[in-house]
């Protein structure tokens, strides 16, 4: 039973990255990032001094952003696509699992979050040392899995692509500067006599309890200096476990009450 399950999740993890390369999304993103190094070397020459530096932390930026937006983009308008064209209801109305059938889709969609990141790691490769690149891309990677978990939770709430893509984009970007945000509420020059404010800085520390730190995940300054370890990939690792877990769980618990 249990090897029949794996089988179908693999088969279905196949044919979704296979979706990929036949939407030509390798071919798009790699002249893409083609088109990034070659910029970031322009603006590298530009500079008067740490040409490698403002490169390397230039070119990892970009890179972050635009492997983000297109996982996101993809896996929502695959889904959608799927959904509209009656294949998830074809695939449903045989006898699996439909945890399988989620989980080969995270499998599928996770494979194209790899080679998505293998792209962005050579590329970031040219300018800075093998072991900053590795550790970037493995965070660029875990953090991209991230985006197919919120992706997928979203589409079985929303059949529409645009309330789906907005939800995991803002999603996203919370997590990104939540950290940001309660720093700034802490601040020195941050009123304490207002009971609103004291309210609003409580909220939002359990707000930042609550998201992953995405501002942790693949920085740019790993690049530049060079400064990241084990400690911070094993943090990345397991934040991203942790909060992938629930998401798929909460995926999973919305896909089996929906009726197709």
């Amino acid at each position: 039973m249990m090897g029949r399950h794996l089988a179908t999740i693999a088969t279905i993890g196949r044919y979704t990255a296979l979706e990929s390369m036949r939407n030509r999304l390798l071919w798009i993103v790699g002249l893409t990032t083609l088109a990034l190094v070659l910029a970031a070397s322009f603006a590298g020459e530009m500079a008067i001094t740490e040409a490698a530096q403002i490169q390397s932390g230039l070119l990892g930026a970009a890179l972050r952003l635009l492997m983000v937006v297109v996982m996101a983009v993809y896996v929502v308008h695959a889904q959608v696509r799927e959904i509209h064209d009656k294949g998830v209801e074809l695939l449903l109305a045989l006898p699996i699992p439909r945890s399988s059938y989620l989980l080969g889709k995270l499998l599928g969609f996770g494979l194209s979050a790899a080679m998505l990141a293998v792209m962005a790691t050579l590329a970031v490769a040219l300018h800075t040392t093998p072991e900053a690149a590795l550790f970037w891309g493995l965070s660029l990677f875990f953090e991209l899995l991230l985006v197919v978990g919120i992706s997928l939770l979203c589409l079985m709430t929303f059949n529409q692509a645009p309330p789906a893509l907005t939800i995991v984009l803002l999603f996203y970007l919370l997590c990104r500067m939540i950290t940001a945000i309660r720093m700034v509420g802490e601040g020195p020059l941050m009123p304490t006599r207002y009971e609103y404010i004291v309210f609003s800085r409580e909220a939002i520390h359990m707000i930042a309890a609550l998201l992953p730190d995405l501002s942790r995940f693949t920085q740019s300054s790993w690049l530049i200096h060079g400064d990241v370890g084990w400690g911070d990939v094993g943090f990345v690792v397991g934040q991203s476990l942790i909060y992938l877990t629930l998401l798929v769980s909460a995926a999973l618990y919305d896909l089996y009450r929906r009726e197709f």
